[in-house]
């Protein structure tokens, strides 16, 4: 069962964010601490199928995050890590019943990121990832580990007058006991029977640049049928099949 904080005066905490950081050389170290208020629908809703008054019941929610991060370029190549420490008190989710919940005990998250960029004549590539210790507990449901790689070429062509970037871009996300969504509330809410699998999304792309003008164009996850038909995004929500997509920005001044 969720542990729930039992009910009490209204909280009259006030909100509030900050953060600090200290830099030598290469190494940044940054503390970041935040108090906020429940949300309108998650203190008082009334519908079809639900109905809940939660003005004398929630406190504050605090975030309090410790980040260690290097960033480092050599030459044509940069790369960048950071490590972080996050500890949440009284977080409010939505329960297994679609329900708003806060908890009395504090959650703790390990979040490892890395990036690596870097150039050889007019070919490019960034790749990074992210791994989350402690994302699978009552109240949250994050993936381990979620990594997105893109390579691509770019450049001008007709002295200049037009700019251009052909190239793929690959994701992947680890396997987890994803959100579950309510259309009653227009909410996510955490569940444990469904888990979406491990799935990884290839697309290519070109995107073209003429003055005013910005064209892209992209086959997106090219990949279907070759490990998977499909995939999901939240239990029984499944994924946009491959497909074309084509988009048009166009800024009318010079």
């Amino acid at each position: 069962m969720p542990d729930i904080s039992a009910p009490g005066e209204a909280s009259r905490k006030p909100e509030y964010w900050g953060k600090a950081a200290a830099r030598t050389g290469p190494i940044t170290a940054e503390f970041y601490s935040t108090s906020y208020a429940p949300t309108l629908t998650e203190r008082e809703f009334s519908g079809n199928h639900y109905e809940w008054n939660n003005y004398s019941r929630f406190e504050n929610t605090f975030v309090n995050q410790l980040t260690g991060r290097l960033d480092q370029t050599l030459g044509k190549q940069r790369l960048q890590a950071s490590v972080a420490v996050a500890n949440i008190s009284s977080l409010v989710y939505y329960n297994a019943q679609a329900e708003p919940a806060q908890l009395s005990e504090q959650r703790q998250l390990v979040i490892v990121g890395v990036r690596h960029r870097f150039q050889v004549g007019n070919f490019f590539a960034d790749n990074q990832g992210t791994y989350t210790l402690g994302g699978d507990q009552e109240g949250l449901r994050i993936p381990s580990l979620v990594a997105n790689a893109k390579v691509y070429y770019q450049g001008y062509i007709f002295k200049k007058a037009l700019f251009g970037q052909i190239g793929t871009e690959y994701y992947y996300q680890s396997r987890f006991r994803a959100y579950d969504y309510s259309p009653s509330t227009q909410q996510f809410f955490v569940q444990d029977q469904f888990r979406i699998r491990r799935y990884s999304l290839l697309d290519a792309f070109v995107n073209i640049d003429i003055r005013t003008v910005s064209v892209f164009l992209k086959m997106a996850y090219l990949n279907q049928g070759l490990h998977r038909n499909g995939y999901f995004t939240t239990p029984y929500y499944t994924g946009l099949p491959r497909r074309f997509e084509v988009g048009l920005k166009w800024q009318f001044f010079d």
